[in-house]
């Protein structure tokens, strides 16, 4: 089975509308007034530029701020090699967020997936981040340039996170060497 998520082109650029949401591991053990804070603004909306230059999805920091506030850690930090940065790389921390995509969460068929998310500001750019080869390269994309069409078909086998190396929840220090 699939879900199909459409696009709007927008200036040139396909956008997706996507929400984002607090990937917690163990939800039973945040605090109940965090679990309050979290529902309200879930899913954060998220326009997101689709970019097949770019091997990782990226989410402006504006939006990771209210899930910062919520105590959101970054798993690991990453370089990153951008146009802004030229040959010179950059160090960026990354984060594990979910991705909503085609639908409502409660409602439409819709997909959700657990993605690493690096952090980089798009501030005055009207998206909110990019999405990347790492999840592009598990979907069917239908473009039509003459109709200003796209459709995105996400398929039920994304896997949940293109790194293995990411690490549970609470893994800090020497303990990540083993992983």
């Amino acid at each position: 089975m699939s879900t199909y998520a459409s696009c709007s082109i927008e200036n040139g650029q396909i956008i997706l509308n996507a929400g984002l949401y607090y990937a917690h591991e163990d939800w039973s053990k945040l605090k109940e007034e965090d679990k309050k804070k979290i529902k309200k603004f879930l899913p954060l909306p998220a326009r997101l530029l689709l970019d097949t230059g770019a091997s990782c999805s990226c989410i402006c920091k504006s939006q990771l701020q209210p899930f910062k506030d919520l105590g959101l850690l970054p798993r690991e930090t990453i370089s990153i090699l951008t146009p802004s940065t030229g040959t010179n790389s950059a160090q960026r921390d990354s984060y594990e967020m979910g991705l909503l995509v085609g639908g409502h969460i409660n409602i439409e068929p819709h997909i959700e997936v657990s993605v690493l998310l690096v952090e980089t500001d798009f501030t005055g750019q009207n998206i909110d981040g990019l999405l990347g080869m790492d999840i592009l390269e598990h979907c069917h994309m239908s473009f039509s340039g003459i109709n200003k069409t796209c459709f995105l078909s996400f398929h039920d086998v994304i896997p949940p996170m293109k790194a293995n190396k990411v690490p549970p929840l609470g893994v800090e220090g020497d303990a990540l060497k083993g992983l």
